[in-house]
């Protein structure tokens, strides 16, 4: 025993203190040998208490973890609907624009095939003029061809 009263290492154990690296062993120690402790109801209820609020911190850690690791899910997941809204909502202004843009178009081939028609109607008009007038250009000439035989034939038959 040493001055306090407690057993020194080399006295205690008849083994060697140290390994041939140097290293202190678990028996050389007094780590190995250890003796049972007894443990009162109170020791007892204490631990129990340690544990079910050890065991509590980690359900609540583990809860924790969980939520965080479910809000980044959910975070993330309404980042990918929202660049999808995003996308739904650009290919719909894109619809509208191309079926305004299809109205649009469709008005002014019918005011082109408005235009065309009314052109039609009159190059029609003209024509049928122009084939009137020439046609009473033809009966006139006639007319005067014949008026011009009978004249001539009138003079014949006088002679």
């Amino acid at each position: 025993m040493g001055q306090t009263g407690e057993p020194t290492l080399a006295k205690t154990f008849d083994h060697k203190v140290s390994t041939k690296k140097g290293n202190f062993t678990l028996t050389s120690t007094g780590l190995k040998h250890r003796t049972k402790k007894t443990v009162t109801d109170e020791q007892r209820i204490e631990r129990e208490k340690r544990r079910r609020r050890l065991i509590n911190q980690q359900t609540n850690l583990y809860v924790n973890i969980e939520c965080e690791t479910r809000e980044k899910h959910v975070t993330e997941l309404m980042k990918r609907q929202s660049k999808q809204e995003c996308e739904l909502d650009y290919e719909a202004w894109r619809t509208t624009q191309c079926k305004n843009i299809i109205i649009e178009n469709r008005k002014l081939r019918e005011t082109q095939y408005e235009r065309r028609r009314e052109y039609d109607v009159e190059l029609g008009i003209e024509k049928e003029a122009k084939l009137v007038a020439e046609m009473q250009d033809g009966s006139k000439r006639e007319m005067e061809q014949m008026t011009q035989r009978y004249g001539e034939l009138q003079v014949y038959e006088q002679q």
